[in-house]
């Protein structure tokens, strides 16, 4: 089977809009509550980056990658 590469962009826009519709609704439901939340939206920002990061200095690249 044939494995694609990863597009290291849409994968940490995926997770921005990921993490911050989790947010959404743990808002939404009451779980976290608005004085409690500021430390969150920080965290979903780090953690998109920490995977673009990530992905962006994988060892394993192809040549297909450098064009």
């Amino acid at each position: 089977m044939y494995r694609h590469a990863v597009d290291v962009v849409s994968l940490v826009f995926g997770v921005l809009f990921g993490g911050f519709t989790i947010l959404w609704v743990l808002h939404v439901t009451h779980v976290l509550h608005h004085a409690d939340a500021w430390f969150a939206g920080p965290i979903v920002f780090v953690a998109a980056g920490a995977a673009g990061l990530v992905l962006s200095l994988r060892s394993d690249r192809t040549a297909v990658d450098s064009q």
